[in-house]
């Protein structure tokens, strides 16, 4: 539902207005808490009768004082110490590997769940062309030992 008046002139508003006709502002409701409320290019035509820059009086992110159920524990940074820690377990072959699957799909921090992730592509890549090499280094040795005559 539509505004009674513009926000931004006061000039009266229909119901299914979207734009306010007078100054060309985007009628829309308040912003719900946490939401992205940007005021720095949708009222160009407002800023530029009124002589306002609204870049530089961009409202950003509405949100309270209080993080909300557990945002900010989920993205935490990591200390230097965490990523060594977590890099050590890694290099254990077979641990490692069990480590880095339940941190990738269990973790409750994004930044470790992110490493560990990105540790499981890197690993599976590196399998994937130790094969590949494998392969065409033994395919070499066939060919070689093919065409080697015995006396």
């Amino acid at each position: 539902m539509a505004e009674q008046n513009c926000r931004q002139c006061g000039a009266e508003l229909d119901p299914n207005d979207v734009f306010c006709k007078n100054c060309g502002a985007r009628v829309t409701p308040a912003p719900a808490q946490g939401e992205y409320v940007s005021t720095a290019y949708s009222n160009y035509n407002a800023s530029q009768e009124q002589g306002i820059d609204y870049a530089q009086n961009d409202v950003g992110y509405a949100h309270s004082d209080t993080p909300t159920s557990g945002a900010a524990i989920e993205t935490i940074p990591l200390g230097t110490g965490q990523y060594l820690l977590m890099m050590f377990l890694s290099g254990i072959p077979v641990i490692g590997f069990i480590v880095m699957l339940v941190m990738a799909f269990s973790a409750q921090n994004i930044n470790r769940r992110n490493f560990a992730r990105a540790t499981l592509i890197i690993s599976l890549i590196a399998v994937v062309l130790l094969i590949v090499f494998t392969g065409v280094i033994f395919a070499l040795i066939a060919t070689i030992g093919s065409d080697v005559e015995f006396f």
